[in-house]
């Protein structure tokens, strides 16, 4: 991939989040961000209306994604998204205590 669409090196995986989200200050000045629909989220912060996202990647996953971009926001991951749109699975396993990522080629 390219380094140009790699975005933060750290991401929350967030099963509560239908949209995958990064703050302004997580995009390299070499992505460019683009208008997208209209999504109105639910934040801490209130109800906000977002318009903008930017195709980035995320390590490991190696597939573009398409977070919606956000003034103030750790970068999240939508573990449901990210099941739908990419066919990945997560499982939690009670022992050991520590989830991971099982993926099959």
């Amino acid at each position: 991939m390219s380094s140009a669409l790699e975005g933060p090196s750290q991401w929350l995986m967030d099963t509560g989040s239908c949209f995958h989200l990064v703050g302004k200050d997580g995009i390299p000045t070499t992505c460019s961000i683009t208008v997208c629909d209209e999504v109105e989220l639910s934040t801490a912060s209130g109800p906000d209306k977002v318009t903008q996202q930017v195709e980035t990647t995320v390590p490991k996953i190696d597939r573009p994604i398409f977070p919606l971009v956000l003034d103030d926001t750790p970068a999240v991951l939508s573990i449901g998204r990210l099941c739908i749109e990419h066919g990945l699975s997560l499982i939690h396993i009670s022992e050991p205590t520590r989830p991971e990522r099982i993926s099959y080629a």
